[in-house]
């Protein structure tokens, strides 16, 4: 796999990369009423994830939050850098179905919204995406 994601997107830009994630705010969401939401271990496609609990990134889109170099100097994730290298380190990360405790997502009405785990969606959707491969993850936490 490669993971040199500044050179995949100088050869190609994902049509996705400019498309913001909206900022979901759980709270408000348990306070319309709608019951706890129960996470679970689960697979989730990244290419359906349309938001973000974060206060700071939703409003961003995907490019602005990686970079573009990645982790260059405008990108919006903060120590986009760090993790950038722990991608190189270990890409079949994004590709093993073993747990990964700390990423989790909420399901509201069929759309994904990241819980925890900003940097490792964004880096996973471009790094599955760059390289021709399914952009599902498992072993995430998951939950309605």
């Amino acid at each position: 796999m490669n993971t040199d994601l500044k050179q995949l997107l100088a050869l190609s830009m994902p049509t996705f990369a400019y498309t913001k994630l909206e900022r979901f705010a759980d709270h408000e969401y348990r306070a319309s009423g709608v019951p706890e939401i129960e996470h679970s271990f689960a697979s989730v496609d990244l290419s359906q994830v349309a938001g973000t609990t974060h206060p700071v990134y939703g409003g961003r889109s995907w490019i602005d939050l990686l970079g573009n170099p990645p982790g260059g100097e405008f990108a919006e994730l903060q120590h986009i850098r760090r993790y950038l290298r722990y991608m190189v380190e270990n890409p079949s990360y994004y590709t093993k179905d073993e747990k990964k405790p700390g990423w989790s997502f909420y399901l509201v009405d069929g759309r994904y919204y990241i819980g925890d785990g900003s940097h490792r969606t964004v880096i996973g959707r471009f790094l599955l995406s760059l390289n021709g491969l399914p952009t599902t993850v498992s072993g995430v936490l998951a939950g309605r």
